[in-house]
This record gives structure tokens, C-alpha cells and sequence, in this order.
């Protein structure tokens, strides 16, 4: 169907390629390939695919972590 390519500038370069092979309403199956890594899954709806992107991205990068913002934050509450 349709293939993505996602590039973070960072040093520790992560190059995924988002390939969709089916989709349904809100579901989508696919195959993710990490490019640097060489290896490449297949996704079987959206939240598994994000899933796989966040542990490339974090396994590749320690950094990212620290900047992206966290639920326990205090800011987080509702008023």
C-alpha cells in the first residue's frame, strides 16, 4: 500500500521504514524495518507499531528518553 520513511537528526542515527500492507477502519497490519540495525518485524496494529518505534528509538539513542516528557510529571495533574 504505502511505505514511510521516519529520520530523527540526533547522533545515534535511527532510519525506520513504515510499510503498510493492510488497513481497516482504525487497525493497520504492517512490517517495520530499522535500517541501521538491519532487522525488520511485522506490526499487526498501530499500537504495536508504536511500541516497536519507541524501543528502536530508546534502545539507539539513551538521550531521547531524558527529553521527551513523562507522565509522573507534576505539570501532568489536572487542576
Amino acid at each position: 500500500m504505502s511505505s514511510t520513511k521516519i529520520e530523527m537528526e540526533n547522533p545515534a542515527k535511527t532510519t525506520l521504514l513504515i510499510k503498510v500492507t493492510f488497513r481497516e477502519g482504525a487497525s493497520c497490519h504492517g512490517e517495520l524495518r530499522w535500517l541501521e540495525a538491519k532487522r525488520s518485524l511485522h506490526f499487526r496494529n498501530f499500537l504495536e507499531m508504536l511500541s516497536l518505534i519507541n524501543q528502536a528509538i530508546l534502545s539507539n539513542n539513551s538521550n531521547f528518553q531524558q527529553n521527551m516528557r513523562q507522565w509522573d510529571e507534576k505539570d501532568a495533574k489536572l487542576s
